[in-house]
């Protein structure tokens, strides 16, 4: 890292934050939104431990996959309330969720 190097947020990152702190922004409008969109979105709602929008992006995910890959933030609640949205909501258009190396609670030997 260099020294007196800001790092600036992105204005999707800045985006992303203000809207995952109004979860009715999530009702069914996500389709409409571009897919770069999308998973800033959802990272932020998971790194701000914003439950309400979490759960409103997963039951209203526009598309057919959701890629988690390494997810730092994504820890044994957010697994949790991940899990409970998708038995509870059954998304309308989610079929695949991938979670390879999202290290989630304790590992089993």
């Amino acid at each position: 890292m260099k020294v007196g190097v800001v790092d600036v947020p992105s204005l999707i990152d800045l985006s992303a934050k203000a809207a995952v702190y109004e979860y009715s922004l999530f009702d069914k409008r996500l389709e409409y939104l571009p897919k770069a969109v999308l998973y800033p979105l959802f990272f932020t709602a998971v790194r701000c431990s914003r439950v309400l929008s979490l759960r409103r992006l997963i039951c209203n995910w526009p598309l057919k996959k959701l890629v988690l890959r390494d997810c730092e933030h994504f820890d044994k609640e957010t697994a949790v309330i991940f899990a409970h949205c998708l038995q509870r909501e059954k998304p309308r258009h989610l079929k695949v969720i991938d979670l390879r190396g999202c290290e989630i609670g304790e590992t089993l030997n």
